[in-house]
């Protein structure tokens, strides 16, 4: 009798163990998302690379890129800090509009922002093979610059891996 419950214990186990792993499959392969449009190394390095950026226009789009990701991170920090109060705070209706109203706006900074961002990259752009180019990366900077699906890093810019 010991036998047979060690051994009935030991196939339920088994079953619970092989139904986990086949749900942990199915659950990772609906979850792949597309290849990147900028392939390895982000969009930066695709753009040195499009654009066949100088030295001299690398180095000033270093600094760009990072301005640009400070005024970001430091955005999306507020917006989820707001966010946080807006979720775990039992507001008034004036309270959650104001909230909402600086979330608004924030969200509309960081697309100034890109924007503006965008115009720095093409005033880089010096010779005419550049600005050729830069018009035909124009066409694929949505893609190279929408956020990324999955949860966001809580990590300031310079202190990223690259």
């Amino acid at each position: 009798m010991q036998v047979q419950r060690f051994w009935k214990i030991i196939g339920i186990g088994g079953l619970i163990v092989n139904i986990g792993l086949v749900v942990t499959l199915i659950l990772q392969s609906t979850n792949q998302l597309p290849p990147k449009p900028h392939g390895p190394g982000g969009p930066k390095l695709y753009i040195i690379n499009y654009l066949k950026l100088t030295e001299d226009q690398i180095s000033k789009y270093d600094e760009m890129v990072d301005n640009d990701r400070l005024f970001v991170f430091r955005a999306e920090k507020k917006i989820r800090d707001f966010r946080r109060k807006l979720y775990s705070q039992d507001l008034d209706e004036l309270q959650n509009n104001l909230i909402l109203d600086s979330i608004t706006n924030l969200t509309r900074g960081i697309e100034k922002q890109r924007i503006f961002h965008i115009r720095e990259i093409k005033s880089l752009c010096t010779s005419e093979e550049q600005k050729v180019l830069f018009k035909q990366l124009s066409q694929q900077l949505p893609e190279l610059f929408t956020p990324k699906k999955g949860p966001r890093q809580n990590i300031p810019p310079n202190h990223r891996k690259p």
